[in-house]
């Protein structure tokens, strides 16, 4: 029985490796070259520290990528905190900039030394994106990476009166098309 259970462990750790692998790459899989582009431009941009924007359709595993990143950055043992921006603007309504700021706030704070990540930004009402940009700036260098997603790039956001400009350039300098 011990040689049975040290066999079965010992198979358990290989297939553990085999998943942190190319193969299993926090749980983007495929060999294609697309996906291993991908991968490599994960690779790429989890080592700077900067925002990320992640751009492409939904189901194309945006949040998937923003995860990945996360995971292969300095910033893995850290919290990621994921916010659903469509459903923060209907939550809000016409909340008070206070109440906003509060809310941006704590997500940060538990966000702290890890990851925060606004799936749906072009979703948010142009005045909450001023106050956003505004609440980010205030605390940039606080210790957390910005990544958000969208159907578009920044570029074709701002162009499409979905997303201010500032918000364009404290989130998009680095995109990620999907």
């Amino acid at each position: 029985r011990a040689v049975s259970q040290l066999r079965l462990l010992d198979e358990l750790r290989r297939l553990r490796r085999a998943l942190q692998s190319r193969e299993g790459y926090h749980e983007i899989v495929g060999r294609s070259p697309a996906m291993e582009r991908l991968r490599d431009d994960v690779d790429r941009l989890a080592v700077q520290d900067g925002p990320v924007w992640l751009a492409g359709e939904p189901g194309t595993g945006k949040e998937l990528a923003a995860r990945s990143l996360h995971a292969r950055s300095s910033r893995a043992g850290a919290p990621f905190v994921l916010v659903h921006c469509a459903g923060l603007a209907e939550a809000m309504g016409s909340a008070a900039e206070g109440g906003e700021a509060a809310l941006m706030q704590a997500w940060l704070e538990q966000a702290a030394g890890g990851t925060l990540y606004l799936e749906g930004v072009t979703d948010l009402p142009l005045g909450f994106q001023q106050r956003v940009d505004r609440i980010l700036r205030e605390n940039a260098g606080g210790g957390v990476r910005l990544t958000a997603g969208a159907l578009t790039t920044p570029q074709q956001a701002v162009e499409n009166g979905q997303l201010i400009d500032a918000l364009a350039v404290s989130l998009g300098r680095d995109t990620l098309q999907l």
